[in-house]
């Protein structure tokens, strides 16, 4: 890194002030790992900055003691949740977080960090996978064996190793996909730099369109030389917009929008819409469970209307979900 992309003492005797995490691996007095995390706006989730180990300690069970540690500060900080992202092109990086801490993953943030100039993300667009570590009842490589009858979305070729994703897959009908990775993306961008910029964007088009018709990542694959994401699709719940005949907006949650959007237009809907029709469809957001969408929707409705405007203009997640602007 340069010097400007470095951490400064000050900021991070701050940050431990205000209630995150600061860990050092060391050997004698040599610091050889760290690991910073940081508060949220939810009180409830950790994010977890960074956890680096120096190269030359690498494969020895340091970064798996730095995040042990730093889930038993965040439990004692009555946290429930450490979030952090990752680049999902690094195998190493996915099976260390989902086979071996058991994380989860529904939300891809499309060149994360904007260009970067160190030697892994050069010329790259920093792409990164968001995932979720919860304090209890995490169970690592549960899908297993599940995922051996699971449906390829995303394929490497065997003989010239560019991307091939599978356009006749059927969201609908699958609940189980798998998505492959390189198994060296370093070394594919040394020896075939346009093969692995290619899996760049082959990956981010597999992944967001997993995750907007309602699948999270459950597990990774590692067998042989194939690396794998295991996505499942979730019982899926949706806070919708709509506007109706005199201009105002009308919020509310479905599992099923589309027949509720119907129900509007045919007067069985709500009593606010009944008088209002017809309604037209603005946008809405995607949740893993009615809980979550209900108190997104307490949320929304708390906005003024041109903040509610803003998100939908502009595509923006709400609530920690992403935007849907098709049914």
């Amino acid at each position: 890194m340069t010097d400007v992309d470095c951490i400064p003492p000050s900021l991070l005797t701050s940050l431990v002030h205000i209630g995150g995490s600061i860990l050092g691996a060391f050997d004698g007095n040599i610091l050889v790992g760290v690991s910073v995390g940081i508060p949220t706006r939810d009180r409830n989730r950790l994010w977890s900055y960074m956890t680096a180990v120096h190269r030359e300690y690498q494969s020895l069970g340091i970064g798996l003691q730095l995040k042990q540690e730093q889930r038993l500060l965040a439990a004692e900080q009555n946290y429930t949740a450490i979030a952090w992202t990752f680049d999902p092109l690094q195998a190493k990086n996915a099976y260390f977080n989902f086979c071996i801490l058991g994380v989860s993953a529904e939300r891809y943030h499309v060149d994360f960090y904007g260009p970067m100039t160190d030697s892994l993300n050069k010329g790259i667009p920093s792409d990164r996978l968001e995932v979720e570590w919860k304090l209890k009842g995490t169970t690592p490589d549960k899908y297993s064996v599940v995922a051996q009858s699971a449906i390829p979305l995303l394929e490497m070729s065997d003989t010239t190793r560019v991307p091939r994703i599978n356009s006749e897959i059927s969201f609908s009908e699958n609940p189980l996909l798998t998505i492959q990775i390189p198994p060296d993306i370093n070394k594919l961008r040394v020896e075939l730099p346009s093969i692995a910029t290619q899996w760049r964007f082959a990956l981010r088009d597999s992944l967001m369109a997993c995750f907007s018709n309602g699948y999270k990542i459950v597990a990774f694959e590692r067998n042989d030389s194939r690396f794998a994401y295991v996505l499942q699709k979730l019982n899926q719940w949706y806070l919708y917009v709509v506007k109706c005949a005199d201009g105002t907006l009308y919020t509310g949650i479905s599992n099923n929008p589309v027949r509720r959007i119907k129900q509007h237009n045919t007067g069985k809907g709500a009593s606010y819409t009944a008088s209002r029709r017809p309604v037209l469809f603005q946008g809405a957001w995607l949740f893993t469970d009615r809980a979550a969408a209900t108190k997104a929707e307490l949320h929304l409705k708390r906005l003024r209307r041109a903040e509610k405007e803003r998100l939908i203009e502009r595509h923006l997640s709400f609530d920690g979900s992403p935007f849907v602007d098709t049914l």
